[in-house]
């Protein structure tokens, strides 16, 4: 009975200190200004990138990464700044771009939070690239008429320079003539 009451008394105490809350190290202050002035960062960006207002959003994240080079958030700008890039109402990004910042931020030395999602998004937009340059729009109807009209001038062109050409050649074979006659 004193064993089951030890043995009871020992899960009690394993159990009793799993449930307790683990602290961890106090951040320092540089990296507790850096992780507020990150969630105002994200927050400028989603109201800029909701108005349509892609540019602004991009230079935001980009003065961030600038300004905190060293930090976690300053990859993370990489990765937001791909999301904006890759948005279809997005007219300053694309696939492209999009591609171009998510391979930088893969491949940075840091982790990032959100690698996952970036090497499924590279995987997105790689496709994306593909498969509009596969559908490029046809040319308007307006251009091939154009292009008509502009045949047309240059098939009048050709002729005309044909026409002067033999008369050129004539005028050649005259002189050849009259100076191959014999002299009396």
């Amino acid at each position: 009975m004193r064993t089951s009451i030890t043995a009871s008394l020992l899960v009690l105490a394993a159990l009793g200190t799993g449930c307790g809350r683990l602290r961890a190290a106090p951040e320092s202050p540089a990296a507790t200004a850096s992780s507020g002035e990150w969630e105002a960062v994200l927050a400028q960006i989603r109201i800029e990138s909701a108005a349509g207002r892609f540019i602004v959003a991009d230079h935001v994240l980009t003065d961030f990464a600038s300004r905190r080079p060293a930090s976690a958030e300053a990859v993370e700008a990489g990765y937001w700044r791909a999301l904006l890039k890759l948005d279809p109402s997005n007219s300053s990004g694309g696939p492209k771009e999009s591609v171009a910042l998510l391979d930088a931020y893969i491949a940075s030395p840091r982790e990032g939070q959100h690698r996952t999602e970036a090497v499924t998004l590279r995987r997105v937009a790689v496709a994306m690239g593909r498969t509009s340059s596969a559908s490029a729009p046809a040319p308007p109807a307006i251009v091939v008429a154009a292009s008509r009209a502009d045949d047309k001038a240059r098939d009048e062109e050709i002729s005309k320079l044909k026409e002067e050409l033999a008369r050129a050649n004539a005028e050649l074979e005259r002189i050849r003539r009259r100076l191959a006659a014999p002299k009396p």
